[in-house]
């Protein structure tokens, strides 16, 4: 049966609500009808792209096995056509297409046309929404949205898990085709999501910040599919909708789809500003995901960009102390740092900005720091600290290179007490999930060199998992710094298998501090210790100990 609402009504029908099966069952059935296939490794995303109906599952495997099609080509084609491709037969039960027709042709859909409506806007938002938000927003002009919603559960079409309704992957495909779409949905969807980013449009600090990012963050996906769809350089979708959600993505989940669309579509606006912002957004999007060399690539091209509209002393003043900061771990030159830290500060001066003039101090107390300078850094950072207090972002960020600077110098009590734990704490006040990431790391770190190494495992576990909400790969620093702990704790097998996949981290991924070349030798030499405690480190192995930790941090970690 095809429907939720059986027929005949006077007789005792029982209703069963077929749903999409999980990857796992999905596959078996691929399998039991294509068994060549069962080791294809495109396999499994063949099998995503159509939400795991085993319907549509069967059918394609059975057009893999006939036709000797891979499932790479047959991901390519579904990309390329749609629903057509699952199944070209004659009836509902070898047609993936007849088989949707047939629900959304129905005399209920016809006889409700705001339920095709609603389809359609549910059909662009691939992650489903709630009744909240399709009344509140995505549908709120739609005339009888109950009334429209029950059409679409009766026939099927949508589905309710928990609060969220959904519309399958292949009735998605079905109904975005060109044939079907309403195309003004699309332009109503393009300006709902603007409107939606403006009114939760605040940053760290607000009161508003961690209502305002809970909701976008439940919204990410929806909002990134709709404004992908967007062709046409309009200044305000780009600034009012692609801007404003790769900002949000920059703090809590970065990635280059949305800001490399805005780039892409703003190529033939004659908007320095614009383009400026552009590229300011996407240096800060690749400093997040630890690509420097570009982040400075980019950083560069947007100061070019506003310095040449001389219209904005704020934004020129923003992006040197960017650029600054991404040089530092791109290639840590003194003179080019140095040079634009000072541009800055005289521009913050001259337009009477304490906050700016505060973080220029920063980005100095900074610089001393990375050429371990610390007491002129602390210095500066003194300077720093009152004037950045009335930004929780930027405080915090001071409170954590206060927190180094003293780890550096050995006293990790101040390192503590009086940086990393009240930042960490001020951090989970914000709401910013990065900052939070971040002081999680620094704490543990502190806490190893204080010799508290059940606080520390605690803090640098809760670091790796902040960063895999953000889709960051794990840092090697945090789980050397685990195997660290668990040694000390006497977990050695546990200590083993973290060693292990920090050294995995450091040979695959673009790591935090490429200045950092001696990371393979210190795995080499915490590995040999495990099996010999009393072992002591090579030249080279001690070199890059010195890397990473400092002095008096080293002599606790060899201390058997």
């Amino acid at each position: 049966m095809r429907e939720s609402a059986p027929p005949c009504g006077d007789l005792p029908w029982k209703q069963v609500n077929l749903q999409a099966v999980d990857a796992t069952a999905a596959h078996k059935i691929y399998a039991s009808w294509h068994p060549e296939g069962r080791d294809d490794p495109n396999v499994p995303p063949l099998l995503a792209k159509i939400g795991h109906m085993p319907l549509a599952v069967m059918l394609l495997a059975k057009k893999a096995k006939s036709t000797r099609i891979s499932a790479e080509s047959l991901v390519e084609e579904y990309n390329q056509q749609g629903t057509v491709v699952v199944g070209q037969g004659f009836d509902a039960e070898t047609s993936m297409e007849i088989c949707i027709g047939l629900s959304v042709d129905s005399s209920r859909m016809k006889a409700r046309p705001e339920a095709f409506l609603l389809l359609c806007i549910l059909s662009m938002l691939p992650v489903g929404t709630t009744y909240k938000m399709l009344s509140e927003w995505w549908a709120r002009d739609l005339p009888n949205l109950t009334g429209a919603l029950e059409v679409l559960k009766s026939t099927a079409l949508v589905e309710h898990r928990g609060n969220t309704f959904t519309v399958l992957p292949v009735v998605q495909r079905y109904i975005l085709h060109t044939s079907r779409f309403l195309p003004q949905v699309q332009l109503a969807m393009t300006e709902t999501a603007c409107a939606f980013l403006k009114e939760h449009d605040s940053k760290v600090g607000d009161p508003r910040y961690k209502d305002d990012t809970a909701v976008l963050s439940a919204e990410d996906g929806n909002l990134e599919a709709v404004l992908l769809t967007t062709t046409a350089p309009d200044p305000s979708v780009i600034r009012d909708g692609l801007l404003l959600l790769a900002r949000h993505q920059s703090n809590h989940r970065p990635r280059v789809d949305v800001i490399g669309h805005a780039l892409s579509i703003a190529r033939s606006l004659d908007d320095e500003v614009l383009q400026g912002d552009i590229h300011f957004y996407f240096g800060n999007i690749l400093y997040r995901l630890q690509d420097y060399a570009k982040s400075v690539d980019f950083l560069r091209e947007a100061l070019r960009l506003f310095l040449a509209a001389r219209n904005d002393k704020r934004k020129v003043i923003e992006c040197r102390l960017h650029l600054a900061n991404s040089l530092r771990l791109a290639s840590n030159t003194w003179r080019e740092r140095e040079k634009l830290i000072m541009e800055a500060q005289e521009d913050s001066k001259t337009i009477h900005d304490q906050l700016f003039i505060g973080r220029c101090l920063h980005e100095l107390g900074k610089l001393h720091w990375s050429f371990t300078e610390y007491s002129t850094a602390i210095s500066f950072l003194n300077q720093a600290e009152p004037l950045l207090t009335q930004d929780p972002y930027q405080h915090v960020a001071c409170l954590q290179t206060f927190t180094w600077c003293y780890y550096w110098i050995g006293d990790f009590d101040t390192a503590y007490y009086q940086c990393a734990a009240p930042a960490f704490d001020q951090s989970i006040k914000m709401g910013d999930v990065r900052s939070r990431s971040y002081m999680a790391f620094d704490v543990g770190w502190v806490l190893s060199a204080r010799g508290d190494y059940k606080g520390s495992l605690k803090a640098l576990l809760q670091s790796l998992e902040l960063r895999k909400s953000m889709g960051l790969e794990p840092s090697g620093y945090a789980l050397e710094g685990i195997a660290l702990a668990w040694i000390k704790l006497r977990k050695i097998k546990d200590a083993r298998w973290a060693f292990q996949q920090a050294k995995l981290v450091y040979n695959t991924s673009a790591d935090e501090r490429k200045s950092d070349c001696g990371k393979l030798y210190r795995i080499q030499f915490f590995l040999k210790r495990l099996d010999d405690p009393c072992i002591y480190p090579t030249d080279n192995e001690l070199s890059a100990l010195n890397c990473l930790y400092s002095h008096n941090h080293i002599e606790r970690i060899l201390t058997p």
